[in-house]
């Protein structure tokens, strides 16, 4: 029995180190890269260990260093090391661990060649095990400042309008000489202007010549840069770049005359200021009627608003829903401490507001002037018509004889015998038996 016990153990203690050999645990993917960080730079590398069949669990992951003569060193944390672990489960009970080493500071002591303690190593260890289960190597190579080309663009000072510059990108470092210069580059604000590939700094024809600007004006202001993009080690990328500003002295083109903004009550008025220059500010201030200058409004009140679409662009001062108060005189000034002074380099605008109903004033007057007019005439020629028949009814009455009437017929006694219809026949004689009355009375007068 104790025989058949022993064998029992054997099987199961075979059974379980063919399980475990059969294992799939080990460092996985993504796995440690070979850096190439510039010094006095950080970096970062990441080890995961893994077993895909489930069978280990990841306990704990080391960064270790291995010096020429197999001697290995733990790395720890210290102030310029430092440890992340990050734990997932993978399929519902498999277990991956992730650990990453930051450098914060790169030297080259941290080289995997030049530095004392040599090269790295993650050693990854599976819960149950003294001894790691797996490891994996990578390089960290140090890419020494030296190495890095230099360029330089010196510095500007600031220009007036219409002034010539000539701006050149200077390569005062050559760097290693294995390391390829791919492209150098002319850029204003982020767009680029002038580029040459593959330049040969010995060769004047095939390097990056100056950038001559001519009679400057407030949109070549900016930010000029020359950049040089090389190949460190024929591996890393790296961009070397310097900068200049173009400054444009601000200027202000004072117009001849005072520019007068009408506006409405309850309306909006914009006044665009005249002053350029690169970079630009200005101050606002209104004079109001027996009152002191105002200076320096700003857009805070949401009464007044200070605007422009870029800085090449000039500004707004805009003032929503005019009001009578409005009134007064605005000034667009170059800097001057916000002071009170709207004498010199300032731009004056004089903003009148008016009734919104002020159209129509004039319209109505037109209107009421007509009517009177017309009721003017009307009456007058009414009082004239009236004066007209009472004097044609006296001078009837005082010179036309009797009529008198018998039948349908009419005759006018004494002096002629007329036949009339017996309408004619009344007070006011018709103009027919009028006319044939006056023809007889002056043929009897001859």
């Amino acid at each position: 029995m104790a025989d058949f016990s022993r064998i029992l153990l054997l099987f199961w203690a075979i059974c379980l180190a063919e399980r475990a050999q059969g294992s799939l645990f080990g460092i996985v993917e993504p796995f440690p890269k070979n850096i190439y960080p510039l010094e006095y730079t950080s970096a970062q590398v990441t080890c995961v260990a893994f077993d895909s069949q489930g069978l280990k669990v990841p306990s704990k992951i080391q960064f270790m260093r291995r010096d020429e003569y197999n001697f290995y060193v733990k790395l720890e944390a210290n102030d310029n090391l430092s440890f992340e672990n990050k734990t997932e489960i993978i399929n519902g009970n498999n277990t991956k661990l992730s650990v990453t080493l930051f450098i914060r500071n790169v030297t080259v002591e941290d080289d995997s060649l030049f530095g004392q303690l040599g090269s790295y190593e993650c050693h990854a260890f599976a819960v149950g095990d003294v001894n790691e289960r797996a490891r994996h190597g990578f390089s960290v190579s140090v890419i020494t400042r030296k190495e890095i080309p230099i360029v330089v663009v010196p510095d500007t000072s600031i220009l007036q309008h219409n002034d010539d510059i000539t701006l050149v990108c200077n390569l005062t470092e050559r760097g290693s000489l294995s390391t390829p210069l791919k492209r150098i580059s002319w850029f204003k604000d982020g767009k680029p202007l002038e580029s040459v590939r593959n330049p040969d700094p010995q060769n004047s024809q095939d390097t990056l010549g100056p950038l001559k600007l001519k009679s400057v004006s407030v949109r070549d202001g900016g930010n000029y840069t020359c950049l040089l993009e090389v190949l460190l080690r024929n591996v890393k990328a790296y961009n070397v770049s310097d900068h200049t500003m173009i400054h444009i002295a601000p200027w202000l083109p004072k117009p001849k005359e005072d520019i007068e903004e009408k506006a409405f009550k309850g309306g909006d008025v914009s006044f665009e200021c005249a002053a350029r220059g690169f970079p630009l500010e200005v101050e606002w201030k209104v004079k109001r009627k027996d009152q002191a200058v105002q200076s320096c409004i700003n857009g805070s009140s949401g009464h007044y608003k200070i605007q422009r679409d870029s800085v090449y662009d000039p500004y707004f001062f805009t003032i929503s829903d005019v009001q009578y108060t409005d009134r007064g005189s605005y000034y667009c000034c170059l800097p001057s401490n916000c002071s009170d002074n709207i004498d010199d380099n300032c731009q004056r605008f004089i903003l009148r507001v008016r009734d919104p109903l002020g159209a129509l004033w004039p319209v109505i007057g037109i209107l009421i002037e007509a009517i009177v007019l017309f009721l003017i005439i009307f009456i007058a020629e009414k009082r004239k018509k009236n004066k007209e028949k009472g004097k044609m009814a006296e001078w009837n009455s005082a010179t036309a004889p009797p009529m008198t009437g018998t039948g349908d017929k009419c005759a006018c006694a004494k002096w002629v015998k007329l036949q009339l219809p017996r309408r004619a026949c009344s007070r006011h004689v018709c103009s027919s038996c009028l006319s044939q009355f006056m023809l007889s009375t002056t043929a009897l007068a001859y």
